[in-house]
């Protein structure tokens, strides 16, 4: 794989430079190469506008690299389109190392750091995220076969009551997704999160909030990730089917996990500590296994279930010291064994 230095592009990385030309300069080299690694070594990386990447490109920052929001842009980095829709856009990106700083005291404009859509196979590793404004460290939109891994994510401020560092959307409009188009509804899918850490401010960790009428995510993976000290839920599953939510740690957070409209998921393994609310809560969700979970000091219940879940089967769980009890479940037709309070 060809490789492509931002510093022999013009980048300075001295904190003071504009260094966004340069650095887009090495990607559209990579780009017209059919694909490369673009290599950002130590330093402070001011950019003044939007990154794009391309297909078959993987944009490998050193540990010391700090990549510096300096401009009123409303996302740092982004993938190139081609106009398709579905999962044509781009092929093959990938994301690895340094530090992305939305620097949120610069203005008030919203900001995503990582903007994908329309995309597959795309990956994001040993990253950090910080400082953001409104949205998002992350948007994954209409993306097939994404991975973000031992991700850090800290610092945020908003102006209104949700926002999730890692979002999953549907591409149903400009609103949703203002970089491109078309907007067809697409939705994420074989999407894997893992080895992340969630903190200093955040809304919620992982999550969506729109929809569109019969319109699912599916295939989710979310384990072994640490939430904590967030102002909601560690994750809020919203419209999504099949897939697995386990070994993940959440401590001081307003809910563990939140479900909503969600289906034919394994909930299991997962340590929820001092919740301001549920340890778990299933709304409007169906034929779920929630197994082995621990909860303790919840506000209100170990496990809410609202009156229309249906179908879930709540095995093996234990409770300790829950305001309103283990499990609190105004559905029927939901199978409950060998739970527990442990005093």
């Amino acid at each position: 794989m060809a490789q492509y230095d931002v510093t022999k592009f013009g980048a300075k990385g001295n904190g003071t430079a504009n260094d966004a030309p340069s650095i887009q300069k090495a990607l559209d080299s990579a780009r017209d190469a059919g694909g490369g690694k673009v290599i950002v070594p130590g330093g402070t990386y001011n950019v003044g506008n939007i990154l794009k990447i391309y297909d078959n490109t993987s944009l490998d920052l050193d540990k010391n690299a700090w990549i510096r929001r300096q401009s009123e842009a409303n996302a740092m980095i982004i993938n190139g389109t081609n106009g398709q829709g579905g999962y044509l856009g781009n092929q093959n990106i990938e994301i690895v190392g340094g530090t992305w700083d939305a620097n949120m005291g610069l203005n008030d404009v919203s900001c995503t750091a990582i903007a994908i859509g329309h995309a597959t196979n795309v990956r994001i590793r040993n990253t950090r995220v910080l400082n953001v404004n409104n949205w998002h460290s992350i948007e994954l939109n209409g993306v097939e076969g994404g991975e973000i891994i031992n991700c850090f994510f800290s610092g945020f401020t908003l102006t209104r009551k949700w926002s999730e560092a890692i979002q999953l959307d549907i591409m149903i409009s400009a609103a949703a997704f203002p970089w491109f188009g078309p907007y067809d509804n697409s939705y994420c899918r074989n999407i894997l999160i893992e080895g992340c850490t969630f903190t200093g401010g955040w809304y919620r960790g992982i999550g969506s909030h729109s929809q569109a009428e019969d319109v699912y995510h599916a295939h989710i993976r979310i384990v072994n990730n640490h939430f904590e000290n967030l102002i909601g839920a560690g994750i809020e599953a919203f419209r999504y089917r099949h897939g697995s939510i386990q070994g993940n740690t959440f401590t001081n957070v307003e809910r563990g996990i939140n479900f909503q409209n969600t289906a034919y998921f394994a909930i299991g393994g997962n340590s929820i500590r001092n919740p301001e609310k549920d340890g778990i809560l299933l709304e409007d969700s169906k034929g779920n296994s929630i197994v082995g979970n621990v909860v303790r000091n919840a506000g209100c219940a170990g496990i809410y279930v609202d009156e229309t879940s249906l179908g879930n089967n709540i095995l093996g769980n234990s409770f300790t010291n829950c305001a309103d009890g283990g499990i609190v479940d105004m559905g029927s037709k939901n199978t409950k064994s060998g739970n527990g309070i442990v005093v």
